[in-house]
């Protein structure tokens, strides 16, 4: 591959960038700068315009973090986003430069943080064999729990019987504002149990939600009153729950059991894939049992998301594909 340039991303490239990410064929709205850039001011930027003979081939998304550049610390995953027709010796070629070019200036490493293989539209693995020839390490290993509509499994006979028993008690809905959830259900849930807070604040899922209407979607279940919800990010293939949460009274009634069903066999029967997301702490070291447990009982099975470390002075590896 001649004429061979790299660019690092400016604001000025933000039109070009998006584009580039509508039509890839491993990315998401995730890699949108509208999304991105929500939390900019938490990270420095380092990501990557890689242009052939005068075109934009492939986009690399990352921040630097000291000596490391990490693709990406703001999302669930990052790495190198290519066009549809990109082959295998190409994507080598684009590591080399990549990792060469970050060597050049003085960073020690590059965290790579796998794209799961159910958001591409187009088998896009070409850069698992890429860090194999660069041996680079396995940091992390993440399991998601994921229903893969082809090959359905029966649910458990509990989920079975709450979803058979309860379907017609609850009103379940799309909601426009996450205040309620966000406030009542959800911060309230994850301060009990993990000491924590959503990665998310109220103001940027609103923000988020505004921006992306069709792709960040809210999805509550109320009886009386909020029993619980969950928000669904939809990508083309697949559907990915990013948030869930119930009260006390909504684990009771097994109002998660008759949302989740819903979204399942009614509102995201069309994709492929519904991702429950990841059941994981310390990280990637721990298994939360009674989790993973759940998102099973409605036939949902694992795959597992990888961070890999690449040494950048092993860029010298791929030197035959330059």
């Amino acid at each position: 591959m001649a004429s061979i340039a790299i660019k690092k991303f400016e604001k000025a490239d933000t039109v070009l960038w998006n584009s580039f990410v509508k039509e890839a064929k491993n990315a998401t709205f995730l890699f949108d700068r509208g999304y991105m850039d929500y939390h900019a001011d938490r990270f420095k930027d380092h990501s990557l315009l890689l242009f052939a003979e005068g075109k934009l081939r492939a986009l690399f998304v990352a921040n630097e973090n000291n000596h490391e550049i990490v693709s990406h610390e703001g999302l669930s995953y990052g790495g190198l986003l290519l066009e549809p027709e990109a082959r295998l010796e190409y994507v080598l070629t684009w590591f080399f430069h990549i990792v060469r070019y970050y060597h050049q200036l003085g960073f020690e490493r590059v965290i790579y943080r796998c794209l799961p293989f159910y958001y591409a539209t187009y088998p896009a693995q070409e850069d698992l064999y890429a860090l194999f020839l660069l041996k680079a390490a396995l940091l992390q290993r993440d399991t998601s729990s994921v229903f893969v509509k082809a090959m359905p499994l029966p649910y458990q006979q509990r989920r079975k019987k709450n979803t058979r028993k309860n379907s017609g008690s609850f009103l379940i809905s799309r909601a426009n504002d996450p205040t309620e959830f966000w406030n009542d259900v959800l911060i309230p849930n994850l301060k009990e149990k993990f000491g924590a807070e959503p990665v998310h604040s109220l103001e940027e899922i609103k923000k988020l939600m505004q921006l992306f209407p069709n792709q960040i979607q809210l999805f509550e279940v109320r009886d009386q009153g909020l029993l619980g919800g969950t928000v669904i990010y939809t990508t083309p293939i697949t559907a990915h729950a990013q948030y869930t949460s119930a009260n006390t009274l909504g684990k009771e009634m097994g109002a998660l059991d008759v949302l989740f069903h819903h979204l399942l066999s009614d509102v995201f029967q069309e994709k492929a894939y519904f991702s429950f997301g990841t059941s994981n702490g310390d990280p990637g070291q721990t298994l939360n049992r009674g989790l993973v447990n759940w998102k099973e009982g409605f036939g949902a099975r694992t795959f597992v998301i990888d961070t890999y470390q690449i040494e950048t002075g092993n860029h010298t590896l791929l030197s035959g594909y330059e």
